[in-house]
């Protein structure tokens, strides 16, 4: 019985860091989604592999 308890506590202790990294990308992932919206309305959206080069050019750049 007691390693099935640190495997449930384990558990939760992982999910409450996955929790808190998200809250902590919460407001950057708003902010992406908001320029997206604005792009999407001004129609400046690209082809997927053109937006998918230009995010690799931006990752290899960093």
């Amino acid at each position: 019985m007691l390693p099935f308890y640190f495997v449930i506590t384990a558990g939760i202790y992982l999910l409450d860091q996955q929790d808190d990294i998200y809250q902590g990308r919460l407001p950057e992932l708003q902010q992406d989604a908001q320029i997206s919206r604005e792009a999407a309305q001004r129609n400046e959206l690209v082809e997927d592999t053109t937006a998918m080069t230009l995010i690799r050019e931006n990752l290899r750049s960093r």
